[in-house]
């Protein structure tokens, strides 16, 4: 009776309608994930191109001076666990900064920057944070003729929400399978 059971036609359109919805829904979740990843990480690159327009508007405004000083409060204002700015010739060098004891693993990236020289476009990059493991996006950019900003985020909310999104659907996807 049990052999017969699982030979039959019902069990085996059960299977092959439990292994296609599976699928489906692995394939749904990973297009949620990726689209929800990118959609985070635009969010992100926005702010840090914000950050920039700042800079290049108080530059005209005030100088380098205004510059070096909007640097510290801006990341006063975020905390400076979270942001770090730094303003650098295109020779790699930098003249002002933000506080960055907590930062103080990252280096200037010399690819980037030659990068930005050549290319002219902005620049972002993924980088983990040696000290916490973390991980946070940088941008190079031009916000001046001979000023190039270095700015970066910790995306922690991000990873944190990635991360829930992920326990969610397997632990979904146990409940119903």
């Amino acid at each position: 009776m049990i052999s017969s059971f699982f030979n039959s036609i019902a069990f085996r359109l059960a299977i092959w309608f439990t292994g296609i919805f599976s699928i489906g829904s692995a394939v749904a979740f990973l297009l949620f994930y990726y689209l929800a990843a990118q959609t985070i990480q635009e969010q992100v690159d926005m702010d840090l191109m914000d950050n920039a327009a700042k800079f290049t508007t108080i530059i005209r405004r005030n100088g380098m001076a205004g510059a070096s000083q909007l640097a510290v409060l801006e990341a006063q204002a975020a905390g400076e666990k979270s942001i770090f700015i730094r303003l650098l010739y295109p020779t790699g060098e930098v003249f002002a900064s933000s506080h960055m004891s907590y930062w103080k693993d990252i280096q200037v990236n010399l690819d980037a920057v030659r990068d930005l020289m050549t290319t002219s476009r902005s620049r972002f990059e993924t980088i983990v944070l040696p000290a916490t493991g973390q991980k946070a996006r940088l941008l190079y950019t031009y916000v001046a003729p001979n000023v190039i900003l270095q700015n970066g985020i910790v995306t922690t909310f991000a990873d944190q929400y990635l991360s829930a999104f992920k326990k969610v659907f397997v632990s979904a996807m146990g409940f119903i399978i």
